[in-house]
């Protein structure tokens, strides 16, 4: 059986993977630091190459054909196997890296952590970039093993521990409700809503108190 990759042109790989990830021709150049139109001839060879149109103009964006979507788990885990080999025979210079870190994370991260996460980088690490997947699913775990994954941030009440990884806590938080005061909850009384971590919002005001 001949090998397919005698006649494959492995560079298109990237550009696929990055037509797949941002669907789009202009947001795959920024991120590939090349010129649009020489993404879209890439992606003209590789339509060519495997005889399928892969990405459809829709609307704004672009939708991925079943084949193309057939195609990206397999060459996404292959290509962070490539990063993840060149990277154990280089140094880490943060200062210096472009790195790309892939961090696992739900919607709350956003808003606690990953502003100060940036702050911190912009001295110590310009050059970094994050690209933050947030998913319902289980946690990939199997990911962080095969190097597509770097790092899993999530709210330890909502998943299990996972096994095989180094565990560590950023931050402790707790939830809170929140109710209009003179709202039909507040027949049970103060002192139960103070118990549970209840904040009260006077009606007609705009300042939050606690219930006291």
């Amino acid at each position: 059986m001949s090998d397919p990759l005698r006649s494959f042109d492995i560079n298109l790989l990237v550009a696929f993977d990055a037509l797949m990830l941002t669907r789009s021709v202009t947001q795959a150049a920024e991120q590939l630091h090349v010129s649009q139109s020489a993404v879209s001839h890439m992606l003209s060879r590789l339509r060519l190459a495997l005889a399928d149109p892969l990405l459809v103009k829709h609307g704004n964006g672009m939708l991925a054909t079943g084949r193309a979507e057939e195609l990206h788990a397999g060459v996404r885990d292959g290509l962070a196997q490539v990063r993840k080999s060149l990277r154990r025979a280089e140094p880490f210079h943060p200062r210096t890296s472009t790195r790309e870190f892939v961090l696992y994370a739900p919607e709350y991260f956003e808003t606690l952590l990953l502003p100060r996460l940036l702050d911190r980088m912009r001295s110590v690490a310009p050059n970094i970039r994050f690209r933050i997947e947030m998913s319902l699913d289980e946690l990939p775990v199997a990911e962080v093993a095969r190097g597509t994954v770097d790092a899993i941030i999530t709210v330890r009440l909502e998943q299990p521990e996972p096994q095989g990884l180094d565990l560590e806590v950023l931050c402790v938080d707790r939830y809170v409700g929140l109710i209009l005061g003179g709202a039909p909850q507040m027949r049970i009384g103060i002192e139960p809503l103070r118990c549970a971590g209840v904040t009260l919002l006077p009606k007609g005001s705009s300042p939050i108190r606690r219930a006291e």
